[in-house]
């Protein structure tokens, strides 16, 4: 009874992301910098039925009132101040969901987290049941079994990368792998100030659920359309074919926060349309990306080596990412944005020398 109940009436959601702690390199900017996307993801769920409220601790203290259920935002540097908050809220009588918000249908916190588990737990094990048929098996994979102890590790461990560094083309492929996405790598990290921060400051004082509406929800169904488009593009034609429709779709659509930094709209339609733009032409241009790094690993130790594509493509993204807040203070985000688009000059560098390579 109580459950049905719950679910009838309408709730107060506080949703709570912890005050990030700082390193030696951060400056305060880092606080402004775009959060996980789950908070937002959730209050964009429970927004029609419920009032939910977004607090960061970073840019204001904590307000120990009464919600009905409060969601807090964990990692491991967190966890203790997490675990002081959780115990004044619970003190009100509260409930309080850590590691994001779990839905209370049921009257013992303990047995829903197992059931949370258990579901999970199956999932995991259908796929691995669905991958153990579905999956290839290349003849030139072969058994690991002749690795007998530490220096036979330490050994293959090395030969992976020995082997990586000797590959044709290699260098190429690391600056491919470094500057293809630059663009992307250093607005991304500026988008969710940009978003938020006051129309006087040249953002575009978007709310929070708005703003998971727009880049949470209908970005992340336009990343995903983009990205199937162009696996099938690319499966059908060929990547040489469409890397420069690619390259093209993945750096221009960046456009669109330079023409929104120019004229501020506050119309949500335009403001979601342009993300939809940039998200799906991120995603179409994404697919050469990883399908480059796929070709690239292509050989003897192809897992080992396209770990180390990953390892690469993981750095393209931090590397920009530590001065894009430093460029923004001091360009303003026009400036920036004018940057980012000087940026896509790097991108169809890149791309024109690694399609002449392509087969």
């Amino acid at each position: 009874c109580r459950v049905n109940l719950m679910k009838l009436i309408a709730m107060y959601v506080k949703l709570i992301q912890l005050k990030m702690k700082m390193r030696p390199m951060d400056t305060e900017l880092k606080t402004r910098m775009s959060p996980p996307l789950g908070l937002y993801t959730i209050a964009n769920l429970l927004r029609d039925e419920h009032t939910v409220v977004v607090h960061n601790a970073n840019i204001e203290d904590i307000v120990y009132d009464t919600p009905d259920v409060v969601g807090i935002m964990v990692s491991l540097d967190v966890l203790p101040a997490a675990i002081e908050i959780a115990k004044r809220f619970r003190a009100q009588g509260v409930l309080v969901v850590l590691a994001g918000v779990l839905e209370k249908r049921m009257g013992d916190i303990p047995a829903a987290w197992s059931v949370t588990m258990l579901v999970s737990a199956g999932l995991l094990l259908l796929m691995a049941l669905y991958h153990a048929f579905i999956l290839p098996r290349p003849s030139e994979d072969r058994s690991a079994a002749t690795v007998r102890n530490a220096s036979d590790v330490a050994r293959e461990f090395g030969a992976a990368f020995s082997s990586f560094f000797r590959k044709k083309g290699v260098w190429l492929a690391i600056t491919f792998m470094l500057l293809y996405r630059l663009p992307e790598a250093f607005s991304v990290k500026m988008l969710f100030p940009f978003f938020k921060d006051p129309v006087e400051d040249g953002g575009l004082g978007l709310s929070t659920d708005t703003f998971g509406l727009v880049y949470g929800t209908f970005g992340v169904i336009a990343l995903l359309a983009g990205g199937i488009l162009g696996g099938l593009a690319a499966a059908r034609s060929g990547l040489k074919r469409y890397i420069w429709p690619m390259a093209l779709s993945l750096a221009l659509p960046c456009s669109v926060y330079l023409f929104m930094s120019i004229f501020q709209p506050s119309n949500i339609w335009v403001v979601g349309s342009c993300v939809v733009f940039d998200q799906f032409g991120y995603g179409f241009g994404f697919s050469a990306y990883m399908l480059y790094m796929m070709h690239f690993s292509e050989g003897p130790l192809k897992t080992s080596h396209y770990a180390i594509c990953t390892a690469f493509m993981a750095l393209s993204m931090m590397l920009p990412g530590l001065v894009a807040g430093y460029l923004q203070e001091a360009l303003g985000y026009v400036g920036f944005f004018i940057l980012v688009m000087l940026c896509c000059l790097a991108t169809f560098f890149v791309t024109f020398f690694v399609r002449r390579r392509l087969p």
